[in-house]
């Protein structure tokens, strides 16, 4: 078991900006460029804009059109990565990281023995899904555990700025091709298989109850086949209400925001985190990441026939499901469930 002691002070709580306050900080400026006038009311005025504003304005367009040209494989970067890992030390204490092992003494024989990496799938996604930092190498907190990267929408890293900060802290973007690439590097690789299709299914209603979107993704389960990948089940426990939101059913369940959701690889939907901010950095909530014991695959490595794969599948939804089960009392969370669809 490892733990970091809680720390939400100026440098924990500057990092954690850095690195998760760097989306509403493009939301505001979208916004602000999108609607640059300050309309005044004044009839003196001779000016239907306030000039300081425009002014401000044309900086900060010069200063995000400035971005473009910057290289889109930011990982050319050292002085980057040594950012990034400093960025995910502040997270680490900040939200009190705790990490539990289950079987550690399996876990470093698989990963020091295995010769395409390992999976770690990890869930719940809930509105972000920030606890993949947890097997960041700038942490090494798990065992043996090296070259981890964590997979995530390619959205991400097709914005300027954005896709520096999060390849900085080692994350990729969760395509098919780079997932292939890393196993064939035998690079180890941590995702949430359920996806932005479970923030559809969060219900403000129902808060003691985790839906995680699961039965249809077998992808993972089929690429960790081919190669003899394991799979490492993995639960986080804490990330319900590190953000609050509110928005009607009838909207986030709309057909055309479903489409527009999996386009974009997010759900656009409002939420707002510590002190109230829009978009802002989450409630410091201590994040328990439970690792679970590492699932072989290399028996049946190459075979990807259906009934291979949906025996693969079945096995890790029970171990992630009993993963659950044994860990969620001693971390506060005996009232919740979770639901497989």
């Amino acid at each position: 078991m490892f733990e970091y002691p809680q720390d939400t002070s100026l440098l924990p709580t500057l990092g954690v900006t850095c690195w998760l306050g760097i989306n509403g900080l493009l939301v505001y400026i979208i916004t602000f460029l999108l609607f640059p006038f300050s309309y005044t009311p004044s009839l003196t005025s001779l000016l239907p804009f306030d000039p300081t504003t425009l002014k401000t304005s044309i900086l900060i367009t010069a200063l995000t059109l400035s971005l473009l040209p910057l290289p889109k494989d930011a990982s050319q970067h050292k002085l980057g990565y040594k950012f990034g890992d400093m960025l995910m030390r502040c997270a680490a204490s900040y939200f009190s990281l705790k990490i539990t092992c289950e079987n550690p003494q399996s876990l470093s024989t698989i990963a020091q023995t295995s010769t395409s990496g390992v999976i770690f799938a990890m869930e719940p996604h809930d509105i972000l899904p920030f606890p993949l930092f947890a097997f960041n190498d700038g942490l090494s907190c798990i065992p043996h555990v090296k070259n981890a990267y964590g997979l995530m929408t390619s959205a991400i890293f097709n914005i300027p700025l954005l896709r520096h900060i999060y390849t900085y802290t080692r994350g990729h973007p969760v395509d098919k091709k780079t997932f292939q690439s890393h196993l064939k590097s035998n690079h180890n690789v941590v995702f949430v298989p359920g996806g932005v299709n479970e923030v559809f299914e969060i219900n403000p209603d129902k808060p003691d109850e985790i839906i995680l979107y699961l039965n249809k993704r077998k992808g993972f389960v089929k690429l960790a086949l081919e190669q003899g990948t394991p799979i490492v089940p993995c639960f986080a426990f804490g990330l319900s209400g590190t953000y609050d939101f509110v928005l009607p059913k009838f909207i986030y369940k709309h057909k055309f925001v479903i489409k527009l959701s999996k386009l974009l690889g997010f759900l656009p939907i409002y939420f707002s985190g510590r002190w109230g901010v829009p978009f802002g950095i989450p409630h410091p909530n201590q994040i328990n990441l439970v690792i679970g014991t590492p699932i072989s695959t290399l028996a049946e490595k190459g075979k990807v026939d259906q009934e291979t794969i949906d025996k693969v599948h079945s096995k890790f939804l029970a171990e992630l499901t009993a993963l659950f089960q044994r860990h969620k009392k001693s971390t506060g969370n005996e009232h919740k469930t979770i639901v497989i669809i």
